[in-house]
């Protein structure tokens, strides 16, 4: 056997053409200088730490030997310095730093050894013993056919093929003792017929055939398979027993037949335990009812009490549905919320930044203008500034200059008025389907509306939620339609937003339009309409916005102007607007 932790394996190697299957030995890399992977030694031997160690039939000459260990050498390498070693003896001498050649005392370096082939080939031709010499085996063989040798010697001790057997017998009486003297070989039991071991039969007779005969162990006389045992101990003749009646309070025990006789001879007293028996159980009986009966009362009440129960759990269910269900909806308004906050900061910081370049802008202005103002005063006076404006032209171009000034001016007053209204319309943006809507001077507009100047007003836009439906309300002070001259018509308008191609089309949410009453009574007047889906009011909007849709008799202006219903107070009306977004589909 080959020992791993010197760094040997055996290698299996199969050659071409004629060549047989054989194994030979090899060295891990780990221990050789030069790198290689493989290095054939001689087949079937195992070196020790070291050269051969067989038992040469000639003197070996000193050529053949090791420098270091002086023994045979095994896998021979040479040096530099023209000495021979063994390849683990120069494996170790090249591990120590700065080691030199034991017979010259010359440097050894790794980048110097070679393989000695030659050598090596010349060792495997040395006649040895066979390692089976002291036990019979007269053979003397060359080194490299030692295994080829040891594998059909007949004196080579081997191990016994069955695994369970770990006898080394020599390999000419393997076939004797696999036939005649293994202890592990199969064989039959003679009770049962079933096949084991030789070494475990005895076990298998002793104690677990079940043919086996087994003395009674009550010493009867009897002999039955160790199967029936059990049944014969019942009917044993010298097996002890208990009464019949042992159950009913009998404490009789004795052998079968004496057991009996005791059986005929106290029927009396068998018959007077079976009574008292009988009258316990009957007693327990009558105490196992009336405990039945207390306890079907209980079930009783507690089935009355099943139907309360189930009513109040139902209840509690429905509660807490509604709680979830107005849960998810303040999560979802908050969400909203949150976002139109987020919205409204950044828009706040849009507005600041502008603010700020705004006052840059009128600060440059104001300066300019005082600049301008200054020379002006002083071309007035008739004073000039040296080397400015001289000539006749310099008149003109301060005029140019203050006009170019004021177009400025006009520019930045139109900025503002823009910014302005676009952050009243940010201010009052609602974004979860609701508008009311603030119409101030209602007079003034009413009579523009008589006198077509402005027939009709639109309100800022609102959404259905931060990424839903933009939407507007437009209102006819003097009517519109069939209603013109005599109601308030009020329509619903569909406008192009940012986020309409992941909207779903048509338009199908129910739109509620609101007159809120202003007194103490809050008699409102509203109105609601189902969107048509056919309608192309309520398709996808193609321009900046749909064709209004909604209620063009609204309110009668009878109605609406009458100071009794407090619709109109301090010139000014509101109007809500109101889309369902319960089952909206938005993203």
């Amino acid at each position: 056997m080959l020992k791993e932790e010197r760094g040997w394996k055996v290698l299996m190697a199969t050659g071409s053409g004629s060549d047989k299957s054989k194994s030979c030995l090899y060295q891990s890399s780990k221990e050789s200088p030069s790198g290689s992977s493989c290095r054939p030694l001689v087949p079937g031997v195992e070196p020790l730490e070291g050269g051969y160690t067989e038992e040469f039939v000639r003197p070996v000459d000193d050529k053949y030997r090791c420098e270091q260990c002086r023994q045979v050498l095994c896998n021979a390498k040479q040096t530099e310095c023209g000495h021979r070693f063994c390849e683990s003896c120069l494996n170790k001498l090249l591990r120590i730093p700065g080691q030199v050649c034991p017979a010259d005392r010359e440097p050894l370096a790794d980048t110097e050894v070679f393989n000695d082939n030659c050598c090596r080939k010349e060792v495997l031709k040395l006649i040895v013993h066979c390692r089976n010499k002291n036990v019979g085996c007269k053979q003397q063989i060359a080194l490299g056919m030692l295994e080829g040798h040891l594998k059909a010697c007949p004196f080579q001790q081997v191990q016994c093929p069955r695994a369970s057997c770990s006898e080394l017998v020599l390999q000419r009486d393997l076939s004797d003792h696999l036939m005649h003297k293994c202890k592990h070989r199969e064989t039959k039991c003679k009770y049962c017929q079933k096949e084991t071991t030789l070494a475990e039969l005895k076990t298998h007779e002793d104690f677990e055939c079940p043919s086996a005969l087994m003395p009674c162990p009550k010493t009867c006389g009897a002999h039955v398979h160790r199967a029936q045992l059990k049944s014969h101990m019942s009917e044993c003749p010298k097996a002890e027993g208990c009464c019949k009646f042992s159950s009913y309070g009998c404490t009789f025990k004795g052998l079968s037949q004496r057991t009996k006789e005791h059986e005929i001879q106290s029927v009396d007293q068998h018959l007077l335990l079976v009574l008292l028996k009988n009258k316990a159980l009957e007693e327990k009986v009558s105490e196992l009812e009336s405990e039945m009966k207390e306890k079907t009362t209980i079930l009783q009440k507690l089935a009355s009490q099943i139907p309360k129960m189930e009513t109040e759990m139902s209840l509690t269910s429905q509660s807490v549905n509604r709680s979830d269900i107005k849960l998810n909806q303040s999560q979802k308004t908050l969400a909203i919320h949150t976002d139109k906050l987020h919205q409204v900061e950044c828009e706040l910081l849009q507005r600041r930044k502008l603010e700020e370049d705004l006052k840059q802008d009128i600060l440059s202005i104001q300066y300019s203008t005082g600049n301008l103002s200054s020379r002006m005063s002083l071309l007035e006076n008739g004073q000039s500034t040296p080397g400015f404006y001289r000539g006749n032209n310099g008149p003109a171009l301060v005029k140019h200059q203050v006009a170019q000034h004021d177009e400025m001016l006009s520019v930045h007053e139109v900025r503002l008025a823009e910014i302005d209204l676009r952050f009243q319309l940010l201010e009052t943006a609602s974004y979860n389907g609701r508008l009311i809507w603030k119409i101030r001077n209602y007079a003034q507009r009413k009579r523009e509306a008589v006198s077509g100047k402005t027939l009709s007003l639109y309100s800022q836009p609102f959404y259905t939620s931060s990424f839903g439906y933009k939407m507007c309300a437009r209102v006819y002070l003097n009517g519109d339609g069939m209603g013109k001259g005599t109601h308030l018509s009020l329509f619903f308008v569909v406008m192009r937003g940012e986020y309409d191609s992941l909207l779903p089309w048509p338009f199908k949410q129910k739109v509620t339009l609101t007159l809120l009453g202003q007194g103490p009574s809050k008699m409102h007047v509203s109105d609601t309409f189902k969107p048509d889906s056919n309608s192309t009011s309520f398709r996808r909007p193609q321009t900046e916005m749909n064709v209004a849709s909604g209620c063009p008799l609204f309110v009668t202006q009878t109605v609406l102007e009458n100071e009794t219903h407090h619709y109109i107070k301090d010139d000014t009306i509101f109007i809500k607007i109101m889309v369902d977004i319960s089952d909206s589909l938005e993203p």
